[in-house]
């Protein structure tokens, strides 16, 4: 397990460049989600939210299985189920994301995960 971590870890600092090609800022939150899942394991953070912290793994382990919806055989149309269903995950779990990078430290920007900006006051 630890050499599968390593490769993990490996992957998400140096993309090959078919993964560079994924939609824009899905490895840092790839990052993100690591970084978090390292410190809740080694115990040094403990989420607000367990939800969150399921809806991210789940999402996690639907990525990694074996089984797909679309076959990832089929190239990029292959991965778009995957990327779908870690995008819907990381808009789930936005509010602890957000949390844990105060924790550590780290600009929720840089992730995606800036607040959005409130709405312009109108004038007529």
């Amino acid at each position: 397990m630890p050499a599968r971590a390593g490769r993990v870890a490996h992957f998400l600092d140096r993309p090959p460049w078919w993964a560079r090609a994924a939609p824009k800022g899905l490895f840092s939150r790839l990052r993100l989600f690591w970084l978090l899942a390292t410190d809740f394991v080694s115990g040094r953070y403990s989420p607000a939210s367990w939800r969150a912290l399921a809806t991210l793994a789940a999402a996690a382990a639907y990525v990694l299985a074996p089984f797909d919806l679309i076959p990832d055989v089929l190239g990029p149309i292959g991965w778009a189920d995957d990327v779908l269903v870690l995008a819907v995950a990381f808009n789930l779990a936005r509010r602890e994301l957000r949390r844990y990078c105060e924790w550590k430290g780290l600009s929720p920007a840089h992730f995606g995960l800036a607040e959005p900006s409130p709405p312009a006051p109108r004038t007529s």
